[in-house]
């Protein structure tokens, strides 16, 4: 059996309402003595949200969250990481003080602490239902680029605020560079509103201008559903607007070929 390890427990709550009291626990950290994160997990049940904040803009917590996780994953030291936290407390985020954990099992017990604060109750007989929007679309290319051996030398939540301002929290799922030329892949999901193709167009030309400073080129793609109604408006606008830009749009059915195309460009 290992040591015992003396932990300490922040979580991150949401709170868009401070009169009210209401939040809901957006994520859990897990830091050691040596004040190094042990471990981290954040909240995928967008719909509790959407109970507490009928107004909160779902992108832009899903891109915050990928920024904290990129940051945990960067910078293992908490005292660095807390500094991008905190950054966000004045934005309807608190991080409670921290409470003692004992564990022989840092894994096993954040399981368990996942399962306390973060995962929906659900009524007995009721099914998780399937994953729709950017997270449907993330879980085929995580597949996809796993698959095929290139995930791990993927960059992945890389920060676009070098490139845009510096309170900027929307980060690229995936890129790696080849020679000068940067490729990017980012989901994009157009099925149900254009709000997340309206977000990446309005910031695609400042990356590509910065990149191009720095004497690099950008390919840039967007992965959206294998499946919506080409005539609907609000598609026909996401893409459009996209294809604007000249930004290759790509169906998840085709994350195979893409995928493998990165494998043969990074030799994996």
């Amino acid at each position: 059996m290992t040591d015992l390890q003396q932990l300490e427990l922040f979580v991150l709550r949401y709170v868009p309402n401070v009169v009210r009291a209401e939040f809901v626990n957006f994520g859990v950290i897990l830091v050691k003595e040596s004040n190094q994160v042990a471990g981290f997990r954040f909240t995928h049940d967008w719909p509790r949200i959407r109970c507490c904040n009928p107004n909160a803009d779902i992108e832009a917590l899903q891109a915050m969250q990928r920024h904290l996780e990129g940051e945990l994953w960067r910078t293992p030291s908490w005292m660095e990481s807390r500094r991008v936290f905190s950054s966000y407390i004045s934005s309807g985020f608190e991080l409670e003080l921290p409470v003692a954990v004992l564990t022989h099992d840092v894994n096993a017990e954040l399981n368990i602490i996942s399962k306390i604060y973060l995962e929906p109750i659900r009524p007995m007989g009721t099914t998780v239902g399937r994953e729709t929007g950017k997270s449907a679309i993330i879980s085929v290319m995580d597949r996809e680029f796993r698959q095929f051996g290139v995930l791990e030398l993927l960059q992945r939540h890389a920060s676009v605020a070098p490139y845009t301002v510096p309170e900027d929290a929307y980060v690229i799922d995936y890129l790696y560079q080849l020679r000068d030329v940067v490729k990017m892949f980012q989901a994009i999901p157009v099925a149900r509103t254009k709000d997340a193709a309206v977000n990446f167009a309005y910031r695609y030309p400042k990356i590509a201008a910065g990149l191009r400073r720095d004497q690099k080129y950008l390919e840039m793609t967007a992965v959206v559903e294998a499946a919506y109604d080409a005539s609907d408006p609000s598609v026909a606008c996401a893409l459009h607007m996209l294809q604007e830009l000249d930004i290759r749009v790509a169906r998840t059915s085709e994350m195979h070929a893409i995928a493998e195309a990165a494998r043969i460009d990074l030799r994996a």
